[in-house]
């Protein structure tokens, strides 16, 4: 049996329709009808499409071990690496290697400019010195922004102190500089989300209950918390995991 018919078999017989499979994993109706249909292209790639499959494997109790194999043989996984798969999604951009010949006037211009760094560098190093001095006698500003980082690779359990400092309501994540992939779930264990964010799209969570989050391309995912914009927590290719511990009531 191919992996869309015993998808299909699998959420038939545990009583699932579609829409309803589509609210529970926040996967589109027409990404899942297109898994069980073998058309994996909508899922932007083997690798979305093997995340989603097992998304839906756990909702409707089916074998993920087996679907996997079945995917893996059916597909012939790629084991084109991250960058090279969000390349062809135009998540990064590659420029083109272009020779560059070089002209004596542009030695000339050259050794001129190394000249007058040699002249500007001794006073460079002094203004910084003396900034450096400055930032030495405020400590605790320094500690502070610290602070405000998010550490994207402590896993869940490991990482209670960072959902302290931030106590938060909403965390959202924002893919403002290309595509990326994202999965979510809750202390738990739930599935919040799983699928592509498009250049521009977000999405927010509660963190109340906890959250676990994996992004597929750091470098394109700015995330805010309550509103105040954490920046970005990584490189472009870069896959990362963050954590918002359960919120902690007074009793």
């Amino acid at each position: 049996m191919t992996v869309g018919a015993y998808l299909r078999e699998a959420r038939e017989s545990a009583g699932f329709s579609l829409e309803e499979i589509a609210e529970r994993t926040r996967i589109r109706r027409t990404v899942i009808k297109d898994l069980e249909a073998e058309r994996f292209d909508s899922s932007g790639g083997t690798a979305y499409a093997r995340g989603h499959i097992r998304a839906i494997a756990k909702i409707v109790n089916a074998d993920i071990d087996r679907l996997m194999t079945a995917f893996d043989e059916s597909t012939e996984t790629d084991t084109t690496p991250m960058i090279e798969l969000l390349d062809a999604n135009n998540a990064t951009s590659v420029r083109s290697r272009q020779s560059v010949k070089i002209q004596p006037r542009q030695i000339m211009v050259a050794a001129s400019i190394i000249a007058g760094i040699a002249i500007i560098i001794p006073s460079s190093i002094a203004i910084a010195h003396k900034v450096s001095q400055k930032n030495i006698s405020a400590p605790k500003a320094i500690v502070k922004s610290e602070k405000k980082l998010v550490t994207p690779t402590v896993a869940p359990v490991q990482q209670p102190a960072t959902s302290a400092a931030m106590p938060a309501h909403t965390v959202s994540i924002v893919a403002s500089h290309g595509i990326t992939w994202l999965s979510v779930t809750d202390a738990s264990g739930a599935q919040l989300f799983s699928g592509k964010l498009s250049n521009g799209a977000s999405q927010s969570f509660d963190p109340t209950n906890g959250l676990s989050m994996r992004i597929g391309n750091a470098g394109a995912v700015s995330v805010s918390v309550d509103g105040k914009d954490q920046g970005s927590i990584g490189a472009i290719g870069e896959v990362k995991s963050l954590a918002f511990a359960p919120a902690q009531t007074n009793g």
